[in-house]
């Protein structure tokens, strides 16, 4: 189980180990911006006030009929959108979540590792060895 650390209209923030940052986007929603903001300052804050080492990796898990659209994606691999993460696995549950998640690799183009998965242990497995290697 994890420690939920905030909870917004469409995403859910919490942490599944020390390094490892869950983002739930939570059935039946569209991440909004404006939630997608309010977490990268939550985190940003969390992390300032408790002196912690900035070397996490973001897990983005969709939910049932999840979704992001372009202004997310562009947010997602921006300077103020990726503060502090070392990579980000994509934990999706369907095809069309995975080719969201294509287009997002391969049109935006994130700085950091990003991989999708369909199970979860696989990619928290593949966190670990990035966080490992860096």
């Amino acid at each position: 189980m994890t420690d939920l650390f905030l909870e917004l209209e469409t995403l859910e923030v919490s942490f599944i180990e020390k390094q490892i940052v869950r983002f739930f986007i939570k059935d039946f929603c569209e991440l909004k911006l404006s939630d997608a903001k309010k977490a990268t300052a939550f985190l940003t804050k969390y992390y300032e006030e408790n002196n912690k080492d900035y070397n996490f990796m973001n897990l983005l898990e969709f939910g049932n009929g999840a979704t992001i659209n372009r202004e997310i994606r562009e947010y997602a691999v921006s300077d103020a959108g990726n503060n502090y993460s070392r990579g980000t696995a994509i934990l999706v549950k369907n095809m069309a979540q995975q080719l969201i998640g294509d287009y997002y690799l391969r049109f935006n183009i994130p700085r950091y590792p990003t991989k999708i998965f369909y199970q979860e242990d696989k990619a928290v497995s593949w966190i670990k060895k990035m966080l490992e290697v860096g």
